[in-house]
């Protein structure tokens, strides 16, 4: 990821060397992260009643053992990654089917993520399933996970079918 630094020449990482896009960011991402998380249940059309107790309650209070609801560090994370590459992951614990709620949830940097296709007569396939290169792994190494075990949060790319935009690449 690049940016154009006040000389014009192209910043790596203008998450971490731009003062602008780091402030910039960690704005949204805080401010988000301090809007109250609800969970709600429908008994009718017109009325709803917030969740307060309950398995779904409880992952998002306590995501995992090294955030809690009270930190916001969930959305943080997810607002951070979402700002800086258009998309998050949420790799879920715990969970061994589509309809198992998790027993955990962690925001992962959706750079080391890349999409499995198959071959088909008509060209290439997105299987739904994402190879995950932890940064001292080799190929051989990487950890495949199927869609039950994730969750792809992304702003609309009109470039890429699969792929998040981030709103600073237009920079």
């Amino acid at each position: 990821l690049k940016s154009l630094g006040d000389d014009g020449e192209n910043v790596e990482d203008p998450y971490k060397k731009s003062v602008w896009v780091y402030s910039s960011i960690n704005a949204i991402a805080t401010n988000i992260g301090s809007v109250p998380f609800r969970l709600y249940t429908t008994k009718t059309k017109d009325k709803k009643s917030i969740v307060e107790e309950g398995q779904m309650y409880e992952l998002f209070a306590n995501p995992n053992p090294y955030y809690t609801e009270s930190e916001n560090v969930l959305k943080v994370a997810t607002m951070t990654y979402l700002e800086v590459f258009g998309e998050c992951f949420w790799v879920f614990e715990g969970r061994d089917n589509i309809t198992q709620i998790p027993t955990e949830i962690y925001p992962m940097n959706p750079t080391r993520f890349t999409p499995m296709y198959v071959s088909t007569k008509e060209g290439k396939k997105f299987t739904g399933y994402w190879q995950y290169d932890a940064p001292d792994t080799t190929p051989d190494n990487a950890i495949i996970f199927a869609p039950h075990q994730i969750l792809h949060i992304r702003y609309f790319n009109p470039y890429d079918d699969i792929r998040g935009l981030s709103p600073i690449e237009a920079s």
